[in-house]
């Protein structure tokens, strides 16, 4: 969870890379991003093929534009960034998206508006990530879907915290020709993390719950099943 400052830093870092943000993304993640972004879509596909999405934190529109390639669906971007919307806008067919100025904790979308919500990365941005869930799971009709990066403990956080505060920081400025600053902070976010049997813990307060970590255990997919009665419990619980 990120203090309000930590957070409203992070956004001015944010909105500094979105011009290198899918560069660095795939090296950052040693290649893996884009494969690690369509197995998690198709997974969503498999369970509950939405018609409809809201991607929170969506970004320059990564995801997105994978998941209009899956298939036609309309799809709403939620960031609170406008200048990262006008980077999705950019790269996706106006026809079917829609983008919405907001933070993930407070969605302005009705309840059960969109077959699916999903966050790629950004549910640890959030100040506070349960309520951001909460609001994912109101305005979902069949599931969630979560896509982030693994908070390890002993040894294993200590070699996220050296590659994400060392080595990907060293490699914007030699790749991307960017401030370093503008990835420490994402050690900070990790550092703030919840660990996955958290995020389990509180997820199964809204449904079922299929979780699995990929990437040597450093990453994970998780996915919150609903049902309608389970909707409408989840989403009171604000």
């Amino acid at each position: 969870m990120l203090a309000r400052d930590e957070w409203r830093s992070l956004l001015r870092h944010l909105s500094s890379i979105r011009d290198v943000y899918d560069r660095m993304n795939s090296v950052m993640s040693l290649g893996m991003d884009r494969r690690a972004r369509r197995a998690f879509l198709e997974k969503l596909d498999s369970l509950c093929s939405p018609g409809s999405v809201v991607d929170v934190g969506c970004g320059p529109g990564t995801l997105a534009e994978q998941l209009l390639s899956l298939g036609r669906r309309y799809v709403v971007l939620v960031d609170p960034l406008p200048e990262m919307l006008r980077e999705a806008l950019n790269r996706l067919p106006r026809a079917y998206v829609d983008p919405v100025v907001a933070v993930g904790e407070h969605l302005p979308l009705r309840d059960g508006a969109v077959d699916a919500a999903v966050a790629a990365f950004s549910l640890r941005d959030h100040v506070d990530w349960r309520r951001g869930l909460c609001e994912m799971v109101r305005v979902s009709r069949r599931c969630a879907g979560i896509l982030d990066i693994r908070r390890c403990r002993g040894v294993g956080l200590l070699a996220e915290l050296a590659w994400w505060g060392v080595v990907v920081p060293l490699a914007a400025l030699i790749v991307a020709r960017k401030n370093p600053a503008h990835y420490t902070q994402l050690a900070k976010t990790i550092l703030k993390w919840a660990p996955l049997e958290v995020i389990v813990r509180e997820a199964g307060r809204h449904g079922r719950v299929c979780a699995e970590t990929f990437a040597g255990g450093f990453a994970f997919r998780l996915y919150i099943l609903l049902s309608p009665e389970e909707r409408n419990a989840g989403g009171n619980r604000r």
